[in-house]
């Protein structure tokens, strides 16, 4: 049991990636700023536990202008 999160982003023309946090049953599991920004961004997580009922997931991704993009998935 446990999750296994793959997130990837790719930043729109005229634009690039400078954070991206990753939000799992309220916790941050993954914060990383980008210095230069980029245009591109991957990553797969993986937790080993048991996380009986409802679940959640939110990947937010800043862009260089401040600009938020978010993304939610529920499971149980």
């Amino acid at each position: 049991m446990g999750w296994d999160i793959s997130g990837a982003a790719k930043a729109d023309a005229g634009e690039k990636i400078a954070r991206v946090q990753i939000i799992i049953n309220g916790q941050v599991v993954y914060d990383n700023s980008f210095v230069p920004p980029i245009g591109s961004w991957q990553v797969q997580l993986t937790q080993k536990a048991q996380y009986p009922g409802e679940n959640s997931v939110r990947v937010i991704a800043s862009n260089d202008k401040g600009e938020e993009t978010e993304s939610d998935d529920f499971w149980s």
